[in-house]
């Protein structure tokens, strides 16, 4: 069995187990048809394959924002991601999903995230002028 990136239609991802000529059977949403290969991501040794369906009922889109070329299309059902290494299949279980997502838009940062220059009322000098205090 190998681990892979399953992306549910509300965009939760989970690692599944998976035996990769029937890759269909661990899908619980559905497009129209069979599923298919949509795009693979290639970089260096490393191909990033998705599976999914380009077809299917407006209840099943799948939520999930991709990285180009499929950023602007509809995709329905479940996605179930794929890593293959110098043409072996390899685990890529959600978290090696989500540094290759990171990777392909160029990082993230946190907007939540404190840090020393973050003011609070209790310490600012509100007699500067700047702010008004009520």
């Amino acid at each position: 069995m190998l681990k892979a990136t399953l992306i549910d239609k509300t965009d939760e991802l989970k690692t599944i187990e998976i035996n990769v000529d029937d890759i269909e059977t661990y899908t619980i949403n559905k497009g129209y048809g069979k599923i298919s290969q949509l795009h693979i991501w290639k970089y260096e040794n490393l191909e990033v394959i998705i599976y999914g369906w380009k077809n299917g009922h407006r209840k099943n889109i799948n939520k999930h924002e991709l990285p180009t070329p499929l950023d602007n299309d509809l995709l329905y059902g479940d996605l179930v991601i794929l890593l293959k290494e110098d043409g072996k299949y390899n685990n890529f279980p959600k978290e090696d999903y989500n540094e290759f997502y990171e990777y392909m838009f160029g990082g993230f940062d946190s907007c939540n995230s404190t840090d020393d220059t973050d003011l609070d009322n209790d310490e600012y000098d509100f007699n500067d002028g700047f702010l008004v205090k009520d």
